[in-house]
């Protein structure tokens, strides 16, 4: 056995494929957000972009598999389509039509899974046991 085919065994062969990570920079994905609202034509300067909360809200999605080119499909669907847009056009606009955006971009006719497992938490939580379970604790 050669120390070539060792090292190989050990750490991987040389000219295996490396998996490519479907990772993004939130920062970046924010800041491309930013510039795509400013120079949108129905913006009317009117409210800021909070980068560093949208930014958040895009590591929150990169944590559940979401892929950068659908998040910047979504940001493209929400400029362009005033009907993916509320009454105040916005970061947070965007942030809350997520589901809706997500939904229209996907192929498939499946209704799309929530881009934060926040959705199902909260259908999931039961608040008297939790009252109770509380109480419980308290009196001891």
């Amino acid at each position: 056995m050669s120390s070539q085919v060792t090292l190989d065994d050990l750490w991987g062969s040389s000219e295996e494929e490396v998996p490519i990570k479907s990772s993004f920079n939130s920062n970046v994905l924010a800041k491309y957000f930013q510039q795509k609202l400013l120079s949108s034509s129905w913006y009317t300067g009117f409210g800021i972009v909070n980068q560093r909360a949208l930014a958040g809200q895009f590591a929150k999605w990169k944590k559940n598999n979401t892929e950068y080119a659908t998040v910047v499909a979504m940001i493209d669907l929400y400029m362009s389509d005033y009907t993916m847009r509320g009454n105040v056009p916005g970061w947070q606009d965007f942030v809350y039509k997520r589901d809706k955006l997500a939904s229209s971009i996907s192929n498939t006719g499946e209704k799309s899974q929530s881009l934060d497992k926040w959705d199902a938490l909260d259908a999931e939580y039961d608040e008297e046991a939790e009252m109770q379970a509380y109480l419980a604790r308290r009196s001891k």
